[in-house]
């Protein structure tokens, strides 16, 4: 489990269960880049080690984990086992809040969710792909924030980022786009600190209630 709250800022940490190359194949990944640079050093094979979740169990203080941070766990090369596995293991830790985040958020549908996990779909341009989950915090990551995107109503956060190695950052009029509609609908909004070269003004770091 990686301390990543001053890197990646909107979670306290990140737990990966499923190990290997994720096979989404997204050219911004730089997990990709990992896997290029030390070829060596990490195995591309997909695994799966559920028992590092249990390391929530240390944590003193209630957390916010990222379950996969490395790797798409929605993506249709992931058995329904392994995701029922993990979905058994987060139950375990109801002090914790575990964040689920997928290209393919259209799969969150087929299981069934303890009320700590909030279940979020990236997002990069154009308009969202899902419907939320009913009785869960369905979020929203705009990063990297390839173009303007289109927000609806029913989620209850959004994230806002640029992309990072190479850093690319979106342009300023498609971040004000995304946060004028947050406005209208009542979404708090976290803006990552990657975004200060492009926004100038304070960020904007809320939380879901």
């Amino acid at each position: 489990m990686n301390n990543v709250k001053k890197t990646i800022g909107w979670c306290d940490f990140t737990v990966n269960p499923i190990k290997g190359l994720c096979k989404g194949g997204c050219s911004y990944c730089y997990a990709i880049n990992m896997y290029k640079r030390f070829p060596k050093r990490l195995d591309p094979t997909i695994r799966f080690i559920p028992d590092v979740i249990d390391e929530a169990a240390k944590l003193k203080k209630p957390s916010k984990i990222f379950i996969c941070s490395t790797h798409d766990i929605m993506g249709d090369w992931i058995p329904d086992e392994w995701i029922e596995t993990i979905i058994d293991k987060v139950k375990k830790y109801p002090q914790h809040t575990f964040q689920f985040l997928s290209k393919y958020a259209t799969r969150y549908h087929k299981y069934i969710f303890p009320s700590n996990c909030w279940l979020g779909e990236t997002c990069t341009k154009r308009v969202v792909r899902s419907t939320p989950v009913t009785g869960h915090t369905n979020y929203i990551s705009f990063e990297p924030l390839h173009g303007q995107a289109f927000l609806q109503a029913g989620y209850d956060w959004i994230i806002i980022g640029a992309q990072t190695n190479p850093y690319v950052p979106p342009k300023r009029d498609w971040i004000e786009h995304l946060i004028s509609w947050a406005g209208v609908f009542g979404i708090p909004i976290f803006m990552k600190s990657n975004l200060e070269k492009v926004w100038p003004d304070k960020l904007i770091q809320e939380f879901p209630q």
